[in-house]
């Protein structure tokens, strides 16, 4: 963890190296980049950022981003956040590009961790899986202890820390859950979210109360 890093809009292109591409999807690549004045290693997440849809949806997700951060540092007394912490952003307008400074999870996805695994022949040890699991556990239970659903947990999604901790990234679709409104669930599976949420399911529906 970063610790307490300032959320910096005064970035632009020219203050970093680009080293490599770690990732690339819908929305655009991710590339593994350095700061110049610091030497810190980031992840800086670059995204389309010309068409009206396209600026709201960056401006969410930076939004998101920095809430939920700010929530689960603020509600736990852990010294570990499993939430990968938003660094900075800025624009390059004459490329209509957005981008997303973000702390770097230097043993990359836990896909990619999974895919070595298979391709070196090597199982993954019982302890592993386990601490894999409990890190996951955590990092949930931060998440639903202030009422936030990522919506999008898979392995892809899923960082590793170079001390193999667990930090979940991506919330673009994560949900705030709300007193009083009902949300759809294909399963109807009751959930129940910490002491201050309660999750009701009837019919496929699921309504929260104090």
């Amino acid at each position: 963890m970063i610790g307490c890093f300032p959320f910096n809009t005064s970035w632009k292109k020219s203050d970093f190296y680009r080293k490599e591409r770690l990732g690339k999807g819908g929305f655009g690549a991710v590339w593994l980049m350095e700061e110049k004045s610091t030497s810190l290693l980031v992840a800086v997440k670059e995204m389309d950022y010309y068409t009206e849809k396209e600026k709201k949806m960056v401006t969410s997700e930076i939004t998101i981003m920095k809430n939920i951060y700010s929530k689960v540092q603020q509600s736990t007394s852990s010294s570990f956040i499993h939430v990968v912490q938003p660094l900075g952003f800025f624009l390059n307008e004459e490329e209509d590009k957005a981008f997303l400074v973000l702390e770097y999870c230097q043993k990359g996805d836990l896909r990619k961790y999974i895919e070595n695994m298979k391709l070196s022949g090597t199982e993954i040890s019982e302890q592993k899986c386990n601490q894999i699991i409990g890190e996951l556990a955590s990092t949930l239970k931060q998440l639903h202890s202030i009422g936030i659903i990522h919506s999008d947990l898979k392995p892809d999604n899923v960082l590793l820390t170079s001390e193999f901790k667990v930090k979940l990234a991506d919330f673009g679709i994560a949900r705030q859950l709300q007193f009083g409104r009902e949300y759809i669930t294909a399963q109807g599976v009751f959930i129940k979210v910490q002491k201050c949420y309660e999750i009701t399911v009837k019919r496929n529906k699921m309504k929260i109360v104090p």
